[in-house]
């Protein structure tokens, strides 16, 4: 798929978040409609009554080789070059019971991953994500340690929900893939209420009550979903309520519009952006409105999404400091079939940043809240990540001000202005072959704050050229449900990863070096899906 270039073939990981997100990003190219981004159906196991609960299951078990190279800084002076594979396994399982306007579903997909600091930290110390490393033995100080120090091999629940359907208002109660508009904010496993009602045959309502925290227990003793709930504060507890109306009069069209509440009541997620400048304390929380439209159309052999959201809000601390929250992200994309086997597209993202002064004066934080399950290509906004596909993704969109993802790795808070070209062929002579290439010319919206000293609170701007990145996929389906990948991204890097010589050693997230060094990632991977 032309816009994002990591779907189909290469994301077979992305199937199990696309049951919520309505129809691909973009159009397929031929070699990838067998191996559609969507569960394939599975069998069905049935009894001899047409009442008996009908059972589907579908697997998809992956394994990967990479090798990786300056990822971390940009800095050849650093080591930190390596080789590695991973594998993983979903397995998702389903039982339908009833027939006619009253049905219940049961919905189980468990999901095994190894881990170890190999890229699927997405499951580790994360939003949305169970915590293992305090439940193997580790060599660090008591059963904690480091991801280095841990084996993690990482068993969660990806999904356990319930949902009843009478006639075609539907309710889901439990652990569920939710998806907001495009996959742009929002893209992953939480604990959820959902009610979907049918207005007209073309329109739906959406309301949603996202809980992205819920800790009973003091700081420092156990979290549901971050950590060991250091996190969370005492009661922690963070929720995102939605509403969205989606328009759908055929399948060529499709327009969201939604809105939502986030409250952070812990504080969970919300952190102080200066180091200098004094933290919020346990009295402090915050919210946030999300104001967004996104679509889809297709007119014949042309095909385009896009996507517009506003975050405003303001963090509510009596004890000290409480800075204004806002941000807001674009997103548009296009492709065209050229007929013979070859798809033209590009691709536009803005998403707004974090200004030095801001920083400096600590009363404003961009939150632009960028779902890291979201990636451009397979460096850009998904460093660290190690993997094009974009369930990989290790920028998590816990909205806690720090911008895009809130990890240094992610832009630290920068933003991002994205352009991305992609042209895909299938061969008609070979069409279980496909070959990909990309170029992405990068920068970040502003331009990167450097902390002038070690310990000041002053910031000052550096470099906003992130660099261009230079993708190549080669994909070929073996067998029907066989499918080997090769990928390979080349960062030109630029001065967003360079510093003055008295900012580069011991200060805080400020580059390691004044002049950058190239990134690479590479990638053999087999896939299996039935």
């Amino acid at each position: 798929m032309l816009a994002l270039g990591l779907h189909g073939l290469v994301c077979s990981a992305g199937y199990v978040l696309a049951q919520e997100a309505g129809p691909p990003i973009l159009a397929p190219p031929v070699a990838e409609q067998e191996y559609e981004r969507y569960f394939r159906p599975g069998p069905k196991f049935s009894g001899p009554s047409s009442l008996s609960p009908k059972l589907t299951i579908n697997g998809d078990y992956r394994i990967r080789g990479f090798y990786n190279n300056n990822l971390t800084d940009a800095s050849n002076a650093r080591k930190d070059s390596n080789a590695f594979n991973i594998q993983r396994y979903v397995l998702d399982v389903s039982v339908v019971s009833g027939e006619g306007p009253i049905s219940v579903e049961g919905h189980v997909t468990p999901f095994l991953t190894s881990s170890n600091g190999t890229g699927q930290s997405r499951l580790g110390k994360v939003a949305f994500g169970p915590d293992s490393s305090a439940n193997v033995t580790c060599t660090g100080v008591g059963n904690e340690g480091t991801a280095t120090n841990c084996t993690q091999n990482t068993f969660s629940m990806l999904q356990a929900y319930l949902q009843v359907n009478i006639h075609k208002v539907s309710f889901r109660a439990g652990r569920q893939i939710f998806t907001i508009g495009n996959a742009l904010l929002v893209q992953d496993a939480v604990d959820a209420l959902r009610l979907d009602v049918p207005i007209t045959p073309s329109s739906t309502i959406t309301l949603a009550n996202l809980k992205i925290l819920d800790s009973t227990r003091a700081a420092g003793f156990g979290g549901v979903f971050v950590g060991n709930g250091s996190a969370g504060g005492t009661g922690g507890d963070t929720d995102l309520y939605l509403a969205n109306y989606r328009y759908s009069p055929n399948k060529d069209l499709r327009v969201d519009v939604f809105a939502g509440l986030y409250r952070d009541r812990g504080p969970s997620f919300i952190s102080q952006l200066n180091p200098v400048l004094p933290g919020f304390g346990p009295a402090a929380t915050a919210q946030a409105g999300i104001y967004g439209v996104a679509g889809e159309v297709t007119h014949g052999r042309f095909h385009s999404t896009f996507e517009a959201d506003l975050i405003r809000g303001v963090v509510q601390n009596p004890n000290g400091p409480a800075p204004l929250l806002q941000g807001y992200n674009l997103l548009l994309t296009g492709d065209f079939d050229m007929g013979g086997g070859l798809n033209l597209g590009a691709t536009f993202l803005h998403s707004s940043g974090q200004d030095a002064g801001d920083l400096s004066s600590g009363k404003r934080a961009n939150i632009n809240g960028i779902n890291g399950n979201y990636t451009m290509g397979i460096i850009t906004m998904n460093v660290g990540a190690r993997s094009p596909a974009p369930i990989d993704g290790t920028c998590p969109s816990w909205f806690d001000a720090q911008g895009l993802g809130g990890r240094p790795g992610c832009y630290g808070g920068s933003g991002l202005t994205a352009l991305k070209f992609t042209a895909n062929y299938t061969p008609p002579t070979m069409p279980k072959l496909n070959i990909e290439g990309d170029v992405l010319p990068v920068w970040s919206a502003r331009d990167r704050p450097i902390q002038t000293a070690a310990g000041s609170a002053q910031f000052t701007k550096g470099g906003n050229h992130i660099g261009t990145e230079l993708d190549f996929f080669l994909r070929y389906q073996l067998l029907k449900d066989l499918t080997a990948v090769f990928a390979y991204g080349y960062l030109i890097t630029g001065n967003y990863f360079e510093a003055p010589s008295a900012a580069t050693v011991g200060v805080g997230n400020n580059p390691v070096t004044q002049k950058s060094d190239n990134m690479q990632v590479g990638l053999l991977e087999l896939n299996y899906r039935f």
